[in-house]
């Protein structure tokens, strides 16, 4: 049957609402969760201004929302009048479609490459094909099914997905935190549609006086809504918001605004200008190692520096602590990234996030690998300088193929299923591959995941935590048991060791878990430690990049640097001198950028949401206060930042440095 026209802006008696009225009930329904949880999150650690400000930011982008998709449904049941409904749903599926695939194209990267049969660009709109469904099918039920008491379901369902997803989520999914909203909103609002007021109720607007009344406060709520959107936040304010759930259209606003690169004021360094005509850095002499040195690199996954302050891991992590105290410790070591791509990316090319080529991969399709750039990774150095180079590798993708790493001679993919192998797997085969060595120098590396989310290498524990710490000491056992092999080998005059961690591990602090998700000490700052024969045990306090492994690991070997290398060699610490490094130590994930500057302080601004933190870690080692802005200093260390990025990102002819999750 036809539909009534719709009335402006709310009805008469026994009439239905009008679109605008009913996402606006539906969407300041949804809002005031979004608003108790955002308080909840930010009440009592930011000032009562901050947090006030941030609440009205939030509801006044939530507002442009409800605008918009109420003005798209009036319109929509006005071109659409006398169609029928089920025409009407195919071409609601049409349309959400494409929203849903654009929305939520970071999000399904990862099950996107997983179906490897499939061109990239198929896997992401068959995965988004069900959350369309799913939008389309419960708006339909909303608005045509659901009648009477019954229309209480959808309304009751559209409330309750709003805190779940804001729960379970967190702040790790934009684009399903986004549809998530809109589905909830748009449900609420259908569900409202075709309630009609009673008498006493409805009565009171209507009339000409009222009708003007409603059009002016539609015109201040829309004034309202246009500020949020078009109105720059503070950067407090976007601190404060960069990480809320809640804030779903901040960093897709944020994203729309052009930022020019402030400008240092003294010329910086020869690092923050093309280093690609430069010559090689040669190797030092005398060789620090042996003519025929075998070298052991080995990640930890997920390992804190933290864990070996004082002794209360000292007896879960026995072997770990001995390696410590035998080797060259580097107590201030960060990682350039927060996740495991980025890190060895960057470890073994030399080269941070954006400096290189990232694009999709035949085999993972919607993850972006640097299999296209050309960047000299050390271990093909190695090789050419006829060194056997050896990975045993349990991640799948850090490989030749992909790039991450290249140069290996002998490679062993050793991930099988699902789930990674785990060192109980991995380091037989290691010291079988010992048991051959013979007279040539030898590089062998691999990494150890048992450490990895959820913990449950050693079995389920009580808490995430415990599971983290007794996983650590799976791998702790097999590497005491390394130890000993290379020592019944005879291997110990020729054996050094490099052990270090990807990155750190997040257990609550700045309310986040996991890795990946920040550019804090708690995911950046790790071990290293490095052990050579003869060399004395110390504790480096100078900070140092893993990006200054490759550099250190082609000294070992007596090979030359390329100018090619943000790192420099950390031979000169292992012969006992204390050299003062000059390249930029930096970090990135999810296109966030940070900077470790003297002091020391560090600063991190994130690239989408334009947020910009800088901490004075001798002060605030728990990087809690943000004194960005308190200084003239403030702006300089934001200029040196982009200055370097920008001098170093990989440019080419329609090229954008991809967004990686992980």
């Amino acid at each position: 049957m036809p539909e009534d026209p719709p009335r402006p802006l709310a009805t008469v008696a026994g009439a239905r609402l009008h679109p605008l009225t009913a996402h606006l009930l539906g969407f300041g329904l949804v809002a005031s969760i979004h608003v108790g949880l955002l308080l909840a999150r930010l009440r009592g650690k930011t000032e009562p201004k901050v947090w006030g400000l941030a609440i009205t930011l939030v509801l006044g982008q939530l507002l442009a929302l409800a605008l918009c998709s109420g003005a798209v449904q009036a319109l929509w049941l006005r071109w659409l009048k006398g169609v029928r409904q089920p025409y009407v749903v195919l071409l609601g599926f049409i349309v959400t479609l494409p929203v849903c695939a654009l929305l939520l194209a970071d999000d399904l990267s990862g099950p996107a490459s997983r179906l490897s049969v499939l061109p990239p660009s198929v896997a992401l709109w068959l995965l988004a094909a069900a959350p369309a469904l799913a939008l389309t099918l419960g708006l339909a039920v909303a608005r045509y099914a659901a009648r009477g008491y019954w229309r209480l379901a959808p309304l009751l369902i559209g409330l309750a997905i709003v805190p779940t997803s804001l729960v379970i989520l967190g702040d790790d999914y934009d684009g399903l935190q986004l549809l998530g909203t809109l589905f909830a909103s748009l449900t609420v609002a259908q569900a409202l549609f075709d309630w009609r007021l009673p008498a006493k109720l409805g009565a009171p607007l209507e009339g000409s006086r009222l009708r003007v009344v409603r059009y002016a406060a539609l015109a201040v709520l829309a004034l309202f809504a246009l500020g949020s959107v078009l109105a720059p936040p503070t950067n407090e304010l976007l601190v404060a918001l960069a990480r809320q759930p809640s804030a779903v259209l901040l960093r897709s606003i944020a994203e729309l605004r052009m930022e020019a690169a402030p400008q240092p004021g003294a010329d910086p360094t020869e690092w923050y200008r093309d280093r690609s005509g430069l010559p090689p850095v040669p190797a030092s002499t005398p060789r620090l190692t042996s003519e025929d040195p075998i070298v052991l690199m080995i990640g930890v996954d997920s390992l804190r520096w933290d864990l070996f302050e004082g002794d209360k891991h000292r007896a879960d992590l026995p072997n770990l602590f001995a390696m410590k105290e035998r080797s060259v410790s580097f107590r201030e070591a960060r990682a350039p990234g927060s996740s495991t791509a980025t890190t060895f990316s960057a470890i073994f090319s030399g080269k941070s996030y954006s400096q290189l080529y990232w694009v999709s991969h035949p085999e993972r399709k919607l993850e972006v690998f640097p299999h296209h750039d050309d960047t000299p990774r050390f271990p093909e150095l190695l090789r050419d300088a006829g060194v056997s180079t050896v990975s045993f590798e349990p991640t799948g993708w850090i490989l030749e193929r992909f790039a991450i790493v290249r140069g290996i001679q002998e490679e062993n993919e050793l991930r099988t299923g699902k789930g990674y192998p785990k060192s109980v797997t991995i380091m037989p085969k290691l010291s079988a591959r010992l048991k051959q060595a013979d007279d040539k120098p030898l590089f062998i590396f691999t990494h150890l995941l048992d450490a990895h989310s959820p913990y449950n290498a050693a079995g389920k524990k009580a808490t995430p935590y415990e599971g983290y710490i007794a996983s650590l000491g799976k791998v702790d056992g097999e590497l005491g048991k390394l130890r000993k092999q290379v020592e019944q080998l005879g291997l110990t005059g020729r054996t050094s060791y490099v052990v270090f961690s990807d990155h750190g591990e997040a257990f609550g602090e700045h309310d986040t878990t996991f890795h990946g998700k920040t550019l804090y000490e708690e995911l950046l700052r790790v071990p290293l430690f490095i052990e050579v024969p003869g060399v004395p045990a110390r504790e480096v306090s100078e900070p140092v990049s893993l990006m200054d492994l490759g550099p250190t690991l082609l000294d070992l070997y007596g090979v030359d640097t390329p100018s090619s290398f943000f790192g420099q060699s950390l031979v000169p610490f292992l012969r006992g001198e204390d050299p003062k490094l000059t390249r930029p130590i930096v970090a990135e994930a999810r296109l966030m950028q940070a900077m470790l500057l003297p002091g020391p302080k560090k600063i991190i601004y994130d690239t989408r949401s334009k947020a910009i933190e800088l901490f004075d870690l001798s002060k605030d080692p728990g990087e809690l206060q943000n004194i960005y802005g308190e200084g003239p200093e403030s702006e300089e260390a934001h200029a040196l930042l982009r200055s370097f990025f920008e001098a170093h990102t990989h440019r080419a002819p329609g090229y954008q440095v991809p967004y990686r999750k992980w």
